[in-house]
């Protein structure tokens, strides 16, 4: 079953994510932000040197350098307006699109969860997820139907609540077997259900958060 290292999900029973909020998308806008500053300082500082001396060579009496002056005033306004707006309209339509890749992919990303759900739902194999502490997270239809528990109620029951002292025992050590190897484990269990009493082969692995820790177990377990 799967890869033995464990499922990575994160602590609150959720898929583990792919940061979106990744630093990298994040200063991304502020880099491009600073360029176009920079972009502008530098064209403003050479413009006023450089149209200062194209002027003093050019016109000679102080009308005419003061009329030029405010001509190249004015120019500067016109073409520095005109850069900006371009530069930030590029900058908006990165930010609009990275959006949207953002927008789409967590759309796939629910869209697949959904299927994940649908699957386990529709499976007549009993799914479920533990933490440590042997309180179950969540269970899948075939699981709420055998053990005579609705689904929403997942967090408010552990085995022992659901099972004789003695198979809530030998659940419970299968569970501490997986978490101290750290690894998956396939084992045959008996338990009474409301079909009787069955045996399963129960396989179950390690749930880990986004930073690698352990939280918990995950189970799929089938009536042979």
């Amino acid at each position: 079953m799967g890869d033995p290292g464990g499922a990575q999900v994160q602590a609150d029973g959720e898929p583990r994510r792919d940061p979106v909020d990744n630093p990298v998308a994040v200063t991304g806008p502020i880099r491009a932000a600073a360029r176009i500053a920079s972009m502008y300082a530098i064209f403003a500082a050479l413009w006023i040197l450089l149209s200062d001396k194209a002027v003093a060579l050019v016109f000679t009496t102080a009308a005419q350098i003061t009329a030029a002056s405010l001509l190249k005033g004015w120019l500067f306004v016109a073409v520095t307006t005109a850069l900006l707006f371009v530069a930030v309209r590029r900058l908006l339509d990165r930010v609009v699109r990275a959006g949207e890749l953002e927008r789409q992919a967590l759309v796939a990303k629910g869209r697949a969860q959904r299927l994940v759900e649908t699957i386990a739902d529709t499976s007549n194999d009993a799914i479920f997820a533990k933490d440590l502490e042997g309180r179950y997270l969540i269970c899948n239809r075939e699981t709420a139907r055998v053990i005579g528990r609705p689904v929403h109620a997942a967090p408010d029951f552990d085995d022992h609540d659901i099972f004789p002292a003695e198979q809530a025992a030998a659940l419970r050590a299968n569970d501490l077997r997986v978490i101290a190897a750290d690894r998956v484990i396939t084992c045959e269990e008996t338990v009474t259900t409301v079909d009787g009493e069955r045996i399963y082969l129960a396989t179950k692995g390690p749930l880990r958060d986004a930073d690698g820790r352990v939280f918990g177990i995950f189970g799929i377990s089938r009536d042979i």
